[in-house]
């Protein structure tokens, strides 16, 4: 499932249903803002594991969520451990010298956007890439 998820992730990333799901729903991508919509999604759409999110240990603000399945957290910037995946987002948002931990769950206090509409759309177009396209039957021949 897991490489299927990532494949899917990719497919999903490069599709303009994707970002037009997000444009009309919550006006902000994977990384500015949609990250939450982004992991519920994933989460829909791969019927398995558990919600993160990136803190700021001093403030207590929740910078990023991702999807954790097993002890691999996935996002739409690919998949890789937890570590791996705090490292990754720090350096990319140029964040240095904060500490910085994954919790589990969604933090209600938190001002990134949910949108129910967005996610549900977006778990399809992920779903969509997990499936494994069905084989066309061949033809019977006549017995007689």
């Amino acid at each position: 499932m897991t490489d299927k998820l990532e494949q899917s992730i990719r497919k999903t990333y490069c599709s303009k249903q994707f970002w037009e799901a997000l444009d009309q729903t919550v006006k902000a991508g994977p990384f500015d803002g949609g990250c939450l919509v982004c992991a519920l999604a994933l989460n829909e759409a791969a019927g398995e594991g558990e919600i993160v999110r990136i803190v700021d240990e001093t403030t207590g603000i929740t910078h990023h969520y991702g999807l954790r399945i097993g002890g691999t957290v996935y996002d739409f910037d690919g998949s890789c451990n937890s570590r791996t995946w705090v490292q990754r987002f720090a350096r990319n948002e140029n964040i240095s010298g904060r500490p910085l931990s994954i919790m589990t769950g969604i933090d209600q206090r938190s001002s990134i956007t949910n949108n129910r509409k967005a996610v549900r759309e977006i778990a399809k177009l992920i779903a969509g890439g997990l499936q494994t396209p069905r084989k066309e039957a061949l033809p019977r021949k006549a017995l007689f």
